[in-house]
């Protein structure tokens, strides 16, 4: 499973280097969000492209988007992933989730 953080501004994305171990956000991602005219909406094409590059290598993400979990369904749209609906799950494909109480749900298949 990925981990993919919404970046909200070049500083955003500094502080994460600076104070998450483990994670490396590239200048190359540092700078285009400095060059946006809207460093959030950067960021959320930013982070739908990682979930589209992550649909190739793992079997799901994990959004980390703090404070702006409002973003999610747009990130999770923009990177071409449908919504979840109960109806569509076969009864082993589900994981104590809620799936009618949670909109932002999605499954992110490899296949």
């Amino acid at each position: 499973m990925a981990g993919i953080f919404l970046l909200k501004s070049a500083k955003n994305a500094q502080f994460i280097n600076r104070n998450v171990p483990g994670v490396q956000i590239s200048q190359t991602i540092i700078d285009r969000l400095e060059a946006a005219s809207d460093p959030l909406q950067e960021g959320v094409a930013i982070a739908a492209e990682q979930v589209q590059q992550a649909k190739q290598l793992c079997q799901g993400v994990h959004l980390m988007a703090i404070r702006r979990e409002d973003l999610i369904p747009e990130i999770l749209d923009r990177a071409g992933i449908a919504p979840l609906y109960s109806h569509d799950l076969d009864s082993h494909d589900l994981n104590s989730h809620d799936l009618n109480s949670h909109d932002h749900e999605r499954v992110v298949s490899s296949t």
